[in-house]
């Protein structure tokens, strides 16, 4: 505060000076306008986008004709989500309703030793895993 200034004269501005819309001086008023065009013109960009930045792709995948190519580069997941729902598709067959990490480490581990060699890339994962743990019952 100023010398001599009171409290009260603190929010009034002197002629000339600064009006409330992003402190644009008064003698601008074309800027004025447009601050609150592109104001407007944001919230309905805004408006307009909301209800597309939460809707996401759905995509199913025949799990029968992953190769083992793409199973242990990535190319349709992580290798571990996948091995786990295959786990999951398996046990399910077999009525198996209980869960052992260590077994599934293991089993994932025997899958992926298996997958990485070259000559197997072509076998579909899922024939991979009756070859090497037998026939699904």
């Amino acid at each position: 505060m100023r010398l001599g200034q009171q409290r009260s004269d603190i929010g009034n501005w002197p002629p000339g000076g600064y009006c409330e819309i992003a402190a644009v001086p008064k003698k601008y008023p074309k800027i004025k306008g447009a601050l609150m065009y592109l104001r407007i013109v944001i919230a309905g960009f805004s408006l307009i986008l909301a209800p597309f930045a939460s809707a996401q792709a759905q995509v199913t995948i025949d799990v029968s004709k992953i190769t083992c190519d793409q199973f242990v580069h990535g190319k349709i997941g992580a290798t571990r989500p996948v091995g786990l729902w295959l786990s999951g598709f398996y046990n399910g067959l077999r009525n198996n309703t209980s869960f052992d990490l260590k077994a599934f480490e293991a089993n994932l581990s025997k899958v992926e030793q298996f997958c990485y060699e070259e000559k197997n890339f072509t076998v579909p994962v899922m024939q991979a895993i009756e070859r090497i743990f037998g026939q699904a019952k």
